[in-house]
């Protein structure tokens, strides 16, 4: 077991803002988000979706946030007394938005300085057509396998819907 001193940090363990949903609507406004909302649950925030322009179309994009694990992680690491009794959901809820607060705040300025493009950025977020799965969690159901060239892109969703 590694000790304290010697185990990595969970990133923003030690945040405290009350800040981080104004800060993440003022990123994805500020980098031309169309449409964003929270997803919300027994009134707590548990993903959230946006749209971007991206070559004159609207593509909207779904972040699933896990405060459940969250939760495991730091009630696993915990090694102190102190620690295990700081890891409650609230403590890992405030983990979990601002990590991914810091991952929209490093992505768009990825983007703004041209170093990628939106879609090598949120690609695992898009969300098909229908807007029911995320290319994450189709390309999950094939294995990560994408199709060979004589295959379609378009494939069935396994539980029988199709997606794009």
């Amino acid at each position: 077991m590694a000790t304290a001193a010697s185990r990595k940090p969970i990133p923003n363990a030690s945040s405290r803002s009350k800040n981080i949903f104004a800060d993440i609507e003022a990123i994805l406004i500020g980098n031309g988000a169309k449409s964003f909302t929270f997803v919300a649950e027994n009134n707590k925030k548990i993903g959230l979706e946006f749209a971007l322009v991206v070559n004159d179309r609207v593509l909207h994009f779904k972040m699933p946030v896990d405060i459940d694990a969250t939760l495991k992680t730091l009630r696993n690491e915990a090694q102190t007394s102190t620690e295990r009794r700081s890891a409650t959901y609230e403590r890992a809820y405030q983990i979990t938005w601002a990590t991914v607060r810091d991952m929209v705040r490093v992505n768009m300025a990825l983007y703004r300085i041209h170093n990628t493009e939106i879609p090598q950025i949120f690609l695992g977020y898009l969300l098909n057509r229908d807007k029911t799965h995320t290319m994450y969690e189709i390309m999950k159901q094939d294995q990560f396998l994408l199709p060979t060239e004589t295959e379609s892109i378009v494939t069935e969703y396994r539980e029988g819907e199709v997606v794009v």
